[in-house]
């Protein structure tokens, strides 16, 4: 995994601290591995808290949760075969 900070470029080939040429301190670098294996994936705020799932960045709550992140209860009645929400 390759990181450019300004001129300068670091290659992060392992999990750990890493020097950056002109700058202070240290990047810490994930593990390259696990880090692939997650990175572009579909990210949902919060992980719809447990309750919807993750769609095109965007969660789609479970019945009886809404909002962005699904945090929000809400009273779900069914009228004659259609859910009605109410916040």
């Amino acid at each position: 995994m390759t990181i450019t900070f300004g001129l300068d470029t670091v290659t992060c080939t392992q999990e750990g601290p890493i020097n950056i040429p002109r700058y202070e301190g240290q990047l810490d670098c994930p593990d390259p591995n696990s880090y692939c294996s997650t990175y572009g994936k579909d990210y949902c705020p919060r992980g719809c808290m447990g309750r919807g799932q993750c769609v095109e960045d965007k969660c789609e709550c479970n019945i009886g949760w809404g909002g962005a992140d699904c945090s929000t209860k809400v009273f779900v009645k069914i009228l004659l075969g259609f859910y009605i929400i109410f916040f």
